[in-house]
């Protein structure tokens, strides 16, 4: 009963994260920076200043996070 608890509350943080990230960065772009200019993204030295469009990112990061709560529904 309590891991239930534990699982619902965990849900509802990342779903208003992914509402937080979207908000300030968008839903994301219809196609990907990596599909549309993936030499330029090759030389980038740190994964965290590689110049890459933000809402591409944040579009990422909500795919991973989506996957995450699915993983805690089961």
């Amino acid at each position: 009963m309590i891991e239930k608890l534990k699982n619902k509350s965990e849900i509802l943080f990342w779903k208003f994260a992914i509402y937080l990230i979207q908000r300030g960065y968008g839903k994301g772009c219809k196609t990907s920076d990596l599909e549309d200019m993936p030499e330029i993204f090759k030389t980038a030295q740190s994964v965290f200043h590689s110049g890459r469009c933000p809402s591409c990112r944040s579009k990422e990061v909500c795919n991973w996070i989506s996957g995450h709560i699915e993983l805690l529904k089961m």
